[in-house]
C-alpha cells in the first residue's frame, strides 16, 4: 500500500530539488524514476517559475 502513492502523484510531480537529492544521496533513484531534476537557482528549484 505504501507503494501506492507514489504511483499515485507520479504524473503531478514537475521534478525533484537537485540539491536535496544530491544531499540526500537520491540523485540516481530520482533520474532512474523518471522525475526530472530542477536546479535553477544554485541547485535549487526557482520559486519564481513555480508561482508564475
Amino acid at each position: 500500500m505504501a507503494h501506492d502513492l507514489p504511483a499515485a502523484v507520479k504524473n503531478r510531480i514537475g521534478g525533484a530539488c537537485e540539491f536535496c537529492a544530491e544531499a540526500l544521496g537520491v540523485k540516481e533513484q530520482v533520474v532512474a524514476c523518471g522525475v526530472k531534476l530542477t536546479g535553477e537557482y544554485d541547485g535549487h528549484p526557482s520559486f519564481r517559475k513555480l508561482v508564475a
